[in-house]
């Protein structure tokens, strides 16, 4: 029985200090703070970032939750306390109770829906080349659920009809590029 309690306390500290390790693992990579953003794209670009950290901690679904709790702040912190409290008492506090949670306050269909419109509204029009590329890029971020290929046309499409028939090397060079990229991914 003496044995018995010795191994169990000894797998309770062993759990604990591998917990602290996945813990100070996770503060080394640096997480930012998130309070609030009126640009879903920021949100969707910390929770991203935040991931990655995590799985970088090699940090299992609660301790996910719970880390990333810890990095709100103000306005998020107040909706994580308030948001915890509608979920059943018996139920774990996951990732994917967190990320579920985060998304639908933080990052909401409808604003992302904008965002979608206003992607595929861009054109670049008498904006200079990389202001059209930076804000394709910007908007393309958050539609990571649309395949490459369309990404692409869509880069192609909204390019400037001067960019298309110039005798620029350049200009043709990254045209050509990308719609060679967007019927090779698109087959």
């Amino acid at each position: 029985m003496v044995a018995s309690n010795e191994s169990i306390r000894a797998a309770m500290t062993q759990n604990l200090n591998q917990g602290q390790l996945k813990l100070s693992d996770f503060q080394r990579t640096h997480p930012s703070n998130f309070s609030s953003t009126t640009d879903p794209l920021d949100a969707d670009d910390w929770l991203r970032d935040i991931e990655a950290k995590l799985d970088l901690a090699r940090c299992d679904e609660r301790e996910k939750a719970a880390y990333t709790a810890h990095y709100l702040q103000g306005a998020a912190a107040a909706w994580w306390e308030s948001y915890k409290t509608l979920i059943p008492a018996d139920e774990p506090i996951t990732w994917i109770v967190f990320k579920e949670g985060f998304r639908s306050s933080h990052i909401p269909d409808g604003l992302m829906e904008l965002k979608r419109k206003e992607f595929l509204n861009l054109k670049q029009g008498d904006m200079p080349f990389m202001d059209f590329l930076n804000r394709f890029n910007y908007l393309a971020r958050g539609l990571c659920i649309v395949p490459l290929h369309l990404k692409l046309q869509e880069f192609s499409q909204g390019l400037s009809t001067q960019h298309h028939v110039r005798n620029n090397r350049r200009f043709n060079g990254i045209t050509a590029v990308v719609i060679k990229l967007a019927l090779k991914v698109g087959q």
